[in-house]
């Protein structure tokens, strides 16, 4: 079978009953938990679509509908996780919708490894009374603007850029990627203005916008 046919079988499937317990769950409790920290409400249906009473066995002709679905369990759970893991308890900080609606519509959209991860630690950055004041909104564009290579650029770039690691050839040899495309992600994140240059024989460096961003998802 082919990537897109096996594509196709995942976004048609039927959801399963430990599945659609999973989302029940991850919704109410989830959507408690971004309800304390945005004050807004009502996200679920209003990012994802109202949902059915049942939606066991439920085969979705709308398949975006589908995957947001499960990409809002997903969201919920991580942000909790990564909430969790820092400590934070309520209250939490509160969000404006502006910034929280945007950011949610970004994230239940995003299937991507690292990128998936990168906007749950937007949202539970923006619910942390310590971080929320670091999110912008500009954040969001930013992040929309990424391919998973970028992520994993900035984040090798991140960690290991005071151990001298982050030179075009050692990233390739790190991710396991061509020179051209370290090179493609680089220049990215160049005209996103989160990395000030790409000289070939230099190691790239974040600039103010970059390590603000990456301050508020990693730090």
């Amino acid at each position: 079978m082919g990537k897109e046919a096996q594509m196709s079988n995942e976004l048609m499937r039927p959801i399963d009953p430990d599945t659609a317990r999973a989302i029940e769950e991850a919704a109410k409790l989830g959507g408690k938990l971004v309800d304390a920290g945005t004050k807004a409400g009502g996200y679920l249906d209003r990012v994802i679509g109202r949902l059915p009473d049942n939606i066991v066995g439920l085969v979705l002709g709308d398949w975006v509908l589908h995957t947001r679905i499960r990409r809002w369990a997903e969201l919920q759970a991580e942000t909790e996780r990564i909430l969790r893991e820092r400590g934070v308890k309520e209250p939490f900080a509160e969000v404006s919708p502006s910034l929280a609606i945007p950011l949610i519509e970004a994230a239940v959209d995003e299937t991507r490894e690292g990128l998936k991860q990168l906007w749950a630690r937007l949202l539970a950055a923006a619910m942390d009374p310590s971080r929320t004041e670091s999110v912008r909104q500009s954040f969001i564009s930013t992040v929309k603007a990424m391919d998973r290579l970028d992520v994993r650029v900035a984040e090798h770039i991140w960690y290991n850029t005071p151990k001298g690691s982050t030179n075009e050839d050692q990233l390739s040899k790190e991710l396991n990627a061509s020179r051209d495309e370290i090179e493609v992600s680089i220049n990215n994140l160049r005209g996103l203005d989160c990395i000030l240059q790409a000289a070939l024989s230099h190691a790239p460096a974040f600039t103010t916008f970059g390590r603000e961003l990456m301050r508020a998802c990693h730090d």
